[in-house]
């Protein structure tokens, strides 16, 4: 779905505090942005660990330095464009239950929006503010609903299209607030929408990615040994699978 003109755009990260604070994206450190786990992978390092007579909270304390973390997402490359007054969804998240019997959410590291998106490419007025994040009025917002469709958190602005630029911007958010992040529950629905306003401004997206990253553990009641056992079998499984593939 992520397409190799998308991977070629540079990312601009946008300010958790100002959707008009834009930076290139250069330090990614501490940013956990290579979410590659399932959940048997989480179950089984956790389990090695569990051999060596490691407390339970232990276990989860280092799986989380590891960065052994769960990354549920949607993403879109749907094309979708329109003129103000627009105010027209664009991707959404319901944030699913754990379904892995031998793991637990610990809670939420990051909220990760990013849209690929660009205005109509000029402005007749107050031309001093072209290619600036200033006087835009072509921009991504975000939501957050209750499982039951009730408001949990209002609209706020994701990003700012790059006034008066026909070349979309890939624009990337990383929430770590906790006030957001405690509200992210199983269930709950995070949307991005797509906004103009006044005549003349319109907006062009042309990517949208919504991800959750969420901290796991082992549970307290959890069966290391079957859990090994699941492991192996998992592992000889997709071994064969890949073997019949190739004869």
């Amino acid at each position: 779905m992520f397409s190799a003109n998308i991977a070629r755009l540079p990312l601009w990260q946008v300010s958790q505090t100002n959707a008009r604070d834009v930076q290139p994206l250069e330090k990614t450190d501490s940013m956990l942005l290579n979410n590659i786990y399932e959940p048997f992978d989480i179950s089984y390092i956790g389990s090695l660990l569990s051999l060596k007579q490691l407390p339970t909270d232990i276990v989860n304390y280092i799986l989380g330095l590891a960065g052994c973390v769960l990354e549920c997402r949607a993403e879109t490359n749907e094309y979708m464009s329109g003129s103000a007054p627009l105010n027209m969804r664009y991707l959404s998240l319901i944030i699913p239950f754990m379904d892995y019997s031998s793991l637990e959410i610990l809670g939420n590291a990051a909220l990760i929006l990013e849209c690929v998106s660009n205005d109509q490419g000029w402005a007749s007025d107050a031309a001093e503010l072209n290619h600036s994040y200033q006087g835009s009025w072509s921009w991504i917002e975000y939501e957050i609903l209750k499982s039951d469709g009730s408001l949990l958190m209002p609209r706020q602005a994701m990003c700012y299209n790059f006034r008066a630029e026909r070349n979309p911007r890939r624009h990337f958010q990383y929430i770590t607030d906790q006030n957001i992040l405690s509200s992210l529950v199983r269930g709950a629905q995070i949307s991005l929408y797509l906004r103009a306003q006044y005549p003349g401004w319109a907006n062009y997206a042309s990517y949208g990615r919504i991800s959750l990253v969420s901290f796991v553990g082992l549970t307290y009641d959890i069966d290391i040994t079957q859990e090994l056992k699941k492991y192996c079998l998992r592992r000889i499984n997709r071994n064969s699978s890949k073997q019949c593939c190739l004869s």
